[in-house]
């Protein structure tokens, strides 16, 4: 499945799987380099490695491996995450565009495989979004991937997109 807000790429073959996966957790990465890093990163065999989708700092998103395919991202989270790598550094905020980009997605990600907006501190309590480096040693080993000020740019994207509990309206005496 193609993601419609991004331009495919692809990846090297080599560098993910066709196995089926059943996405409940959007996993939130940042690339510690630039687009023109990773683009011949995922084009190369020998990497081993890949993302669904790639968040530039500049420019539309870009697509690496089918959203119901295994991207080799976040090692036992492979067969029911989806990947989103950003271009930038950890301890780096996201650019305007790139919340923008990503709130886009969210909206995508709920509609199409019932992903709350909800953040998870780990990929184990539930359906949602979490970060790279919340899923630990299964996940990869990689504890700052994306990095805090990322971390709290996708939270605030979420809340925003979360439906606001009503108030409680009580009736009678005080």
């Amino acid at each position: 499945m193609r993601y419609p807000g991004a331009i495919w790429k692809g990846a090297a073959w080599q560098n993910y799987s066709t196995t089926p996966i059943h996405p409940r957790l959007v996993v939130v990465h940042v690339a510690q380099g630039s687009e023109a890093g990773i683009v011949p990163w995922f084009h190369n065999p020998a990497a081993q490695v890949s993302a669904h989708l790639f968040n530039p700092k500049v420019g539309p998103m870009l697509q690496f491996v089918d959203l119901l395919e295994e991207a080799y991202a976040e090692m036992a989270f492979n067969g029911e995450a989806i990947s989103i790598e950003h271009e930038g550094f950890s301890g780096e905020r996201l650019t305007r565009g790139q919340v923008e980009r990503l709130r886009l997605a969210a909206v995508f990600f709920k509609q199409a495989f019932a992903i709350p907006y909800v953040w998870r501190p780990d990929g184990f309590s539930g359906p949602g979004w979490t970060s790279h480096g919340d899923l630990g040693v299964e996940g990869g080993n990689h504890p700052n991937c994306p990095g805090e000020p990322i971390v709290g740019d996708v939270k605030a994207i979420l809340n925003g997109l979360a439906p606001k509990k009503k108030p409680i309206v009580s009736f009678g005496k005080k």
